[in-house]
């Protein structure tokens, strides 16, 4: 199960990388839509503020965050096994066809006009890479959203460095089959989805910023705890809780980009913060993949102390905010 950076931020893992026969073109075929998808999350959380009332933010990503839990772990692993028995071929079909009708329901929804006090009279569009490069330099100035950027980039680190090497260390410091790691991958997605309806009672309560601090300590103790199991049910219970960290971290910083960035830039804000989570997930899966060589348990431990150190920034960031 890994993270997504849409509206509760986890980065989703596709699980069907190309094989050596299959080659460059259709590596290029799984680039194509990996980008084509990062284009349609991107697009869908720079909408929700326009159909959400501001108060409701973390209500609607936390049931975008829900359903996107229960069609990956959930729906989608035993309908394309149950395809792929009746033809090779068919899960591809049906993608195609889910993600059509994803699409006619896209363009049913109401068209996006902006918050009224942000209205601003109609403009010639720059190139695409000036709009990008605007978007990256309001990243870089503002010191809340920017500072949730720099922590989502060290999160996806944290996050790689044990999950770029889970098969390995559930095998061997876990014991357990493919059945098994199944198993944990399935109670870990639990975990998630308690953490897509609990986030908005708790930030209520405690707020933005203790919300987020809390959450990313309860990342780094659960990722410490695995460190040291040898117990799989363990394990799935550590796991899950992590998820729920992840979850509720990610609809909290995907909620402030909503309040805090004009709506003229949310979309190019967005993209940029999420090319920083990329390159965090690349350096932690290097990283995890050297560490694992030292020693299995490593990775994980490390990935613990990488979100102490989100923790303690987010502290230092994160203030008081009117979000009424």
């Amino acid at each position: 199960m890994a993270p997504t950076s849409t509206a509760a931020g986890p980065h989703r893992q596709y699980r069907w990388p190309p094989t050596a026969r299959s080659g460059g073109p259709q590596s290029f075929k799984y680039s194509v839509i990996g980008t084509l998808e990062s284009a349609a999350d991107n697009a869908a959380v720079s909408l929700v503020p326009g159909l959400v009332q501001k108060g409701k933010l973390d209500t609607a990503n936390g049931r975008i965050s829900a359903a996107q839990l229960i069609a990956d772990e959930f729906a989608g692993p035993p309908l394309g096994g149950f395809l792929f028995a009746i033809a090779a071929a068919a899960p591809v079909y049906a993608m195609g066809g889910l993600w059509a009708a994803a699409g006619l329901i896209a363009l049913a929804l109401p068209v996006h006009r902006g918050r009224p006090s942000e209205a601003v009279a109609p403009r010639a569009r720059a190139s695409v890479w000036r709009e990008a490069v605007a978007g990256a330099t309001w990243l870089v100035h503002h010191r809340l959203v920017g500072g949730l950027a720099l922590i989502g980039a060290l999160a996806s680190i944290g996050y790689m460095l044990p999950f770029s090497i889970l098969v390995i260390f559930a095998q061997e410091q876990l014991g357990v089959d493919g059945v098994g790691y199944g198993l944990i991958l399935a109670v870990s997605a639990l975990g998630g989805l308690v953490g897509s309806f609990a986030t908005a009672r708790i930030r209520s309560r405690i707020g933005y910023r203790w919300t987020i601090v809390a959450s990313l300590l309860t990342g780094a103790a659960s990722l410490l705890a695995l460190a040291v199991t040898g117990n799989a049910v363990v394990a799935s219970v550590l796991l899950a809780i992590y998820i729920l960290h992840a979850v509720v971290w990610g609809i909290c910083a995907t909620s402030l980009r909503q309040r805090l960035v004009p709506d003229a830039l949310l979309g190019r804000v967005n993209a940029a913060s999420r090319v920083l989570g990329l390159i965090g997930l690349a350096l932690g899966s290097l990283i995890g993949g050297l560490l694992a060589g030292v020693h299995l348990a490593l990775p994980v431990a490390m990935g613990g102390a990488v979100f102490v150190i989100c923790a303690g920034f987010a502290l230092a960031v994160v203030r008081t905010i009117d979000t009424d």
